[in-house]
C-alpha cells in the first residue's frame, strides 16, 4: 500500500508544489490506518491512497439510486456508456472521463479484510479507481 507515493507508514507527511501544499499524518489505530490532512491551493487530481485491487470488492455510487455492487477489476457497469451518451455524461460519476474509462468508487471500497473511505468531502470529489 502506498500513501501520497509512498509505502505506508506511521508518520508526518508534507508535499510542495507551484499549486499546491498537502500536509498529512499517517496514524496506526485498530484494524488499520487513518490518514488526516490539509490541502492548500488547487492540486488538481491528487492519488491518495493506493494498492493491488482484490479479486472482488464492493463499489459505490455517488448518487443514493446509483449501483452500489460487488466487480472484479476490469468490469464495466452494464449499460453505463450508452446512459453516458443518451442521458448524462455525470449519470453516475462526477468524474465522467474516469468513469469511461475504469470502474469508479465513490467515497469508499470494501472487501473481505478491507474497508477503504473517505470521512469528508468539502473540497472535492473522492473516490478510488
Amino acid at each position: 500500500m502506498r500513501v501520497f507515493g509512498r509505502p505506508l507508514s506511521p508518520g508526518p507527511i508534507h508535499l510542495q508544489t507551484e499549486a499546491a501544499e498537502i500536509r498529512a499524518e499517517v496514524r496506526e489505530i485498530p484494524g488499520g490506518h487513518l490518514v488526516l490532512g490539509t490541502v492548500k491551493g488547487q492540486p488538481g487530481r491528487l492519488e491518495i491512497f493506493r494498492m493491488p485491487a482484490p479479486p472482488r470488492f464492493l463499489m459505490n455510487n455517488w448518487q443514493s439510486w446509483g449501483p452500489t455492487q460487488a466487480v472484479s477489476p476490469g468490469e464495466r457497469l452494464a449499460g453505463l456508456d450508452e446512459r453516458m451518451a443518451n442521458y448524462s455524461r455525470f449519470v453516475f460519476s462526477p468524474v465522467p472521463e474516469e468513469a469511461a474509462r475504469t470502474l469508479v468508487s465513490d467515497y469508499f471500497v470494501g472487501a473481505p479484510g478491507l474497508l477503504a473511505g473517505f470521512l469528508s468531502s468539502r473540497t472535492a470529489h473522492p473516490y478510488f479507481t
